[in-house]
């Protein structure tokens, strides 16, 4: 498995994991429950509403169709008044040949019981996003259109800022513009009345698939956006907003936005003068990828060596890196060891983050997000350790 793309299932674990009343039950080997529970408690340890299978060895033999069925039955017994119970199968079922649709029968639930195809052997974990968030449009149903409304499409759940970002874009719209839901991240009602939003609003192209999906079944018109990042990252991502709802007269909408976070800057001059010129790597997913580049590099005056969504190979990202002179890296956990090894800075921006404990939500939109960002941003490089050559010239450790 490549760390940076990693597999299916996990895609379709971060497409469904936020949707707070329902329940996630793998049908796969104990591996996956284990793997997703893992990134998944990093941060929301007291969430956790999932369960599996556990196939074994006669499941292959014989297959796990009465497997599932018994797991299911128990899940709803395990979790009661789930709103919805969502089955993701993996690379064992999917071989077999598990008939899944007379399992979900055979349980006789109550409840909708959703299937995501979430084997590894068969895609990656940006193809297992779109497939779980568009199971979830099955059960979307049309209503009345909330005027100046929308859906925000991208946001996992699992992101280490997730809570704190979807606040933040909440506030900046609400003067003019109510956010209906944040599909994978909400109720399943929430999910369900998405159609009722006049827009969709696709953050770096994340959840593509599901918003063309509401265009053609509900006539719901989408945008796709930058994650707004700073200051002109925000402004920009409200312009959009507004010229596709048709809402003019926006500089009052942004001017205490702008107003606070300049002055967050202002306070920070003097420890941003280190960030200006170093070279980065950025190793993001595609939905943060662009509007952090453009950030780092507008800015911040940083110099955007090399960027990575994680799609091919990581090892032949990393020997990229190694060759670069990049010595700040913005990743996730699983860049640890690069930048160890090469004495790089490493800031931990995107999923997975396994190794650092939140607390308190907080993101790194709006104005107290972007001062979040920029603390975690210098103090990773103020702390790091330099030497000195015999040359003079000084290097990372």
């Amino acid at each position: 498995m490549k760390p940076g793309e990693s597999c299916r299932l996990f895609g379709a674990y971060r497409a469904c994991i936020g949707i707070r009343d329902a329940v996630i039950l793998f049908h796969s080997v104990v591996g996956c429950n284990a793997g997703t529970l893992l990134l998944h408690l990093a941060q929301h340890p007291a969430d956790v509403r999932q369960a599996c299978t556990v196939m074994y060895e006669s499941d292959v033999l014989y297959g796990g169709t009465e497997t599932l069925r018994d797991g299911l039955q128990h899940a709803a017994e395990l979790y009661p008044d789930p709103q919805a119970i969502i089955v993701i199968s993996g690379c064992v079922p999917n071989l077999i040949g598990d008939d899944m649709a007379a399992a979900i029968a055979a349980a006789g639930l109550d409840v909708p019981v959703l299937h995501v195809m979430g084997a590894g052997t068969v895609g990656t974990m940006g193809d297992g996003y779109e497939a779980g968030l568009r199971a979830l449009g099955a059960y979307m149903r049309p209503g009345e259109i909330v005027p100046r409304s929308c859906n925000i499409l991208g946001i996992s759940y699992d992101d280490p800022c997730a809570e704190g970002d979807i606040a933040a874009l909440r506030e900046m719209l609400a003067p003019r513009v109510q956010v209906q839901s944040v599909p994978g991240c909400g109720s399943f009602a929430e999910m369900r009345d998405a159609p009722r939003a006049a827009l969709n609003i696709v953050l770096g192209g994340g959840g593509r698939e599901l918003a063309a999906y509401m265009q053609e079944q509900f006539g719901t018109p989408y945008i796709v956006a930058d994650y707004p990042y700073g200051i002109h990252g925000m402004t920009a991502f409200i312009e959009c907003v507004a010229d596709a709802l048709g809402i003019a007269e926006i500089d009052a909408w942004t001017a205490p936005f702008v107003r606070a976070a300049e002055e967050i800057v202002r306070r920070a001059a003097e420890p941003l003068r280190y960030l200006y010129g170093p070279p980065a790597a950025v190793l993001v997913d595609s939905v943060h990828m662009a509007g952090l580049c453009t950030f780092l590099a507008e800015e911040l005056g940083m110099e955007v060596a090399l960027s990575s969504d994680g799609r091919g190979d990581m090892r032949e990202v990393y020997d990229a890196v190694r060759a670069s002179d990049a010595v700040v890296v913005f990743g996730s956990s699983y860049e640890k060891e690069l930048c160890t090894d090469g004495g790089r800075v490493l800031v931990r921006i995107s999923y997975p983050v396994f190794d650092r404990l939140q607390l308190v939500p907080h993101g790194y939109l709006g104005a107290e997000g972007l001062a979040h960002l920029i603390e975690e941003i210098v103090s990773a490089v103020l702390q790091h350790e330099y030497s000195q050559t015999e040359y003079g010239e000084v290097r990372v450790r």
